[in-house]
């Protein structure tokens, strides 16, 4: 992994801090790789993972998101707002954001958010996004935090090698069909997620 320093990011108006140290031109190159057709052939991949400890209160939204977003929370809270409920994602929850959700979140005041995301996309993402219960909005509470931390990390290694898309691909399956299999059976029954396990901290209004 690149050396963690708490250093201001692009995103410092949004209250965003990147952990990890980077210069531009590198960062450019690797947005420019990540829009590579070599990517964009495959049935599914990781376009972009970041880290990011979030101070302060802060709002954002999502309308008819096309990616799917993996938000793992590794500290702090974080209040997601979909289908008129509030769900309160807490460390070592996962958020589930899938494609075409029109969610909104926002960071508490008092309480620093760490988190890890991870945007996918692909050839196949719907497909493969309705075979695995991603295409609804889920909150599941992870069985082994540490371990999908590992696997997220494991695949943003991955990610520094800009020829390394297979690789980033069959990691990106892997880490989507370990997510999925943690997905309770009673979100499946329920439209728009909207009854998640009491342990996934839901507040409906």
């Amino acid at each position: 992994m690149p050396e963690k320093i708490h250093r201001q990011s692009l995103n410092v108006a949004l209250g965003a801090y990147d952990l990890y140290k980077d210069d531009s031109s590198r960062l450019q190159t690797l947005l420019n790789s990540q829009c590579s057709g070599n990517a964009w052939n495959l049935p599914i991949f990781c376009q972009k993972m970041m880290e990011t400890i979030r101070y302060g209160y802060r709002w954002y939204k999502h309308v008819k998101y096309p990616h799917i977003a993996l938000e793992l929370v590794l500290d702090g809270k974080m209040k997601y707002h979909s289908n008129h409920d509030v769900q309160i994602a807490e460390s070592g929850m996962l958020y589930i954001i899938s494609p075409g959700s029109n969610v909104s979140f926002s960071t508490f005041e008092d309480i620093p958010m760490h988190h890890l995301v991870a945007l996918i996309d692909g050839r196949n993402l719907g497909s493969i996004a309705a075979t695995l219960r991603m295409d609804e909005d889920h909150l599941i509470k992870v069985e082994d935090p540490g371990h999908l931390e590992e696997m997220f990390r494991k695949l943003g290694k991955v990610m520094e090698d800009e020829t390394s898309w297979h690789q980033n691909s069959v990691l990106t399956y892997e880490l989507l069909l370990e997510i999925s299999q943690q997905i309770p059976e009673a979100d499946a029954s329920n439209p728009g997620g909207a009854d998640p396990p009491a342990s996934a901290g839901n507040m409906r209004h």
